[in-house]
């Protein structure tokens, strides 16, 4: 049984939200991160630390894939809906060239504010 263009629509609606509610969990990430770094951070053991970048890390990355799969997802059931219905396809080879490296670059900002603040610069 095939599905209709506006359920392929729908299903591309869907694959979007989700994207969108990896993003809100990995800029939540990001700033519990930071406040944890903030308020315990210098009177953590090296081995407290390792242990939270090692989640950090992996629930970031996690989510980071997540998103990414989920917005392929999203284009290519909204390109099927459009050549469904005559429209021209969409383009999502834009949308991981931007969204991944600022996602690799404020994850790593966080793990060096969190390294800046263990390892003060002494006068």
């Amino acid at each position: 049984m095939e599905m209709t263009p506006f359920e392929y629509l729908e299903v591309a609606h869907n694959n979007w939200t989700l994207t969108m509610t990896m993003l809100q969990f990995q800029v939540t990430a990001w700033f519990g991160y930071l406040v944890a770094a903030l308020s315990v951070g210098p009177r953590l053991t090296r081995f407290q630390v390792s242990i939270l970048n090692l989640v950090f890390v992996v629930f970031c990355g996690w989510f980071m894939m997540g998103g990414r799969m989920s917005a392929i997802a999203a284009f290519e059931y909204a390109n099927i809906a459009r050549a469904a219905l005559d429209m021209t396809e969409l383009s999502s080879s834009r949308f991981g060239v931007v969204i991944l490296p600022l996602q690799i670059i404020a994850m790593s900002v966080c793990l060096s504010f969190m390294w800046s603040l263990r390892r003060p610069k002494k006068k």
